[in-house]
């Protein structure tokens, strides 16, 4: 693990220099008035999902067909004032958590007057790292690797040609490494020299606290089992994506993975992955995609070594759609074994509102 005594005293200062704009900004609004809550509250949004899917896999010899109520997501937003709002998303996902609703982020976000574009954000928040641009119904690799969220604060500036975002937060495999003293960070920047083009940079002060956190339990527990002190090492997490729209094409690219090899008791790996997706507006409806993408020592028995993958959606109006989607999937050989070819075809019906 790296040290993170810069990180708190850029933290520190970044910080500073927050807590006298919202100062500011306080004293101002205190002196105009004070408002009760509610009967200031200038908007308040309900948005939700219900994702129903069927799929067929097929690898080797075995097949497998299944249908399940993938995703039951509700939304709320409030916009307390103009400066101060909050949201709040409670999810189910068949097979996560124990099939059980949680609450998959709760943010508060507060907008400074005194430094235009510059937000404090305060909650359980998906970090800024990664973008996951997808057309497609299953997610991209990168998701799978890079996907975060934990409590956290963090402060975001936007403009109209560059956006900036810092978070600090503590992190799981702290926990597991008693290491519960040392802060975890993002920190992303977003450049956006013309429109309909984004160039996204971003770093994980460790790869592990994304989806390898669960692996770093285990292997702890394993060691512990077996009398033996788990060793840990983490490594930077990277991430740079590009998307481009023009016309009614859409093309997005990413790489996300460790800068440096990863050690978890003894073992070592390099995790990475990245993907290219390619999406066209057929009309105003329909909506046609392909994907190719691929991992790196990055659970090898799971996530495939190369994947592509086609598929279409089908809006019969604002709020129903049909999606179909085709993904074939090569796998890297586990313990000098090779592994077969995996396909898989899924169907889904959302409905949003």
């Amino acid at each position: 693990m790296k040290s993170t005594t810069s990180l708190v005293g850029t933290g520190a200062a970044l910080f500073a220099l927050a807590a006298g704009a919202f100062a500011e900004d306080a004293a101002e609004e205190t002196a105009a008035s004070s408002f009760p809550l509610v009967s200031e509250l200038r908007n308040l949004t309900v948005e939700g999902l219900v994702e129903v899917s069927a799929g067929w896999t097929k690898q080797g010899d075995d097949k497998d067909t299944d249908v399940n109520v993938d995703t039951v997501e509700l939304d709320l937003g409030l916009e307390a004032t103009d400066r101060l709002s909050a949201s709040i998303a409670f999810l189910y996902e068949e097979g996560e958590e124990d099939d059980h609703v949680i609450v998959d982020s709760a943010e508060i976000v507060y907008a400074f007057d005194s430094v235009d574009g510059l937000s404090l954000h305060v909650g359980k928040i998906y970090m800024p790292f990664g973008s996951f641009e997808t057309a497609l119904i299953s997610d991209p690799l990168t998701l799978e690797l890079g996907e975060i969220s934990d409590g956290a604060v963090g402060l975001e500036w936007e403009s109209e040609w560059l956006d900036l975002a810092a978070y600090a937060f503590g992190g799981d495999v702290n926990d597991t490494t008693d290491d519960a003293d040392k802060l975890q960070y993002v920190a992303a920047a977003t450049l956006k020299p013309f429109e309909g083009f984004s160039l996204r940079a971003a770093v994980l002060s460790d790869i592990c606290e994304a989806a390898l956190d669960d692996a770093v339990a285990d292997a702890f527990g394993e060691a512990e089992e077996a009398g033996e002190t788990g060793s840990y090492d983490g490594a930077v997490g990277v991430n740079v994506a590009a998307k481009l729209e023009c016309g009614d094409f859409t093309i997005a690219a990413e790489w996300l993975g460790a800068a440096e090899d990863v050690e978890i008791c003894g073992e070592k790996s390099k995790p990475r992955t990245w993907a290219v997706d390619l999406a066209w507006a057929a009309t105003d409806r329909l909506t046609l995609a392909a994907r190719y993408e691929g991992s790196k020592e990055f659970d090898p028995e799971e996530m495939p070594e190369k994947q592509f993958g086609v598929g279409g959606e089908w809006a019969f109006d604002d709020n129903l759609s049909l999606a179909l989607e085709y993904l074939y999937g090569e796998f890297d050989d586990v313990d000098g074994e090779s592994q077969d070819d995996r396909h898989m075809v899924t169907a889904k019906v959302a409905f949003s509102f």
